[in-house]
């Protein structure tokens, strides 16, 4: 992407994260389109704190066009949550953390 001075995907900045951490590469949900805004719809798939991170580095090519993010149940921690909000868009209205064990942070 260098090369062509092309702006690196989401998916593409998902699995170089994924590299980086030492995951297996995941399909972490569909972005779906709901009326006129979109939605990140990945409540209940419990990917814990290091994917929450890999999650994080694609949110940040992403979260323009993300205006909902659904993340509960998820086993995130304050250490996942960070990862998370500091790469979502000031353009998102709503993000759905409950039933995670996140504690106090910020």
């Amino acid at each position: 992407n260098n090369l062509n001075a092309v702006r690196e995907s989401s998916y593409t900045a998902l699995l170089r994260k994924s590299l980086d951490v030492g995951l297996l590469p995941l399909k972490l949900g569909v972005v779906k389109r709901v009326g006129s805004e979109k939605e990140l719809q990945l409540g209940h798939f419990k990917i814990g704190d290091s994917y929450a991170e890999v999650l994080g580095a694609g949110l940040k090519n992403l979260a323009s066009d993300v205006k909902v993010v659904n993340l509960t149940s998820n086993r995130i921690s304050g250490r996942g949550a960070e990862a998370l909000l500091l790469n979502l868009s000031p353009a998102t209205q709503r993000i759905d953390l409950s039933s995670n064990k996140i504690g106090l942070i910020g």
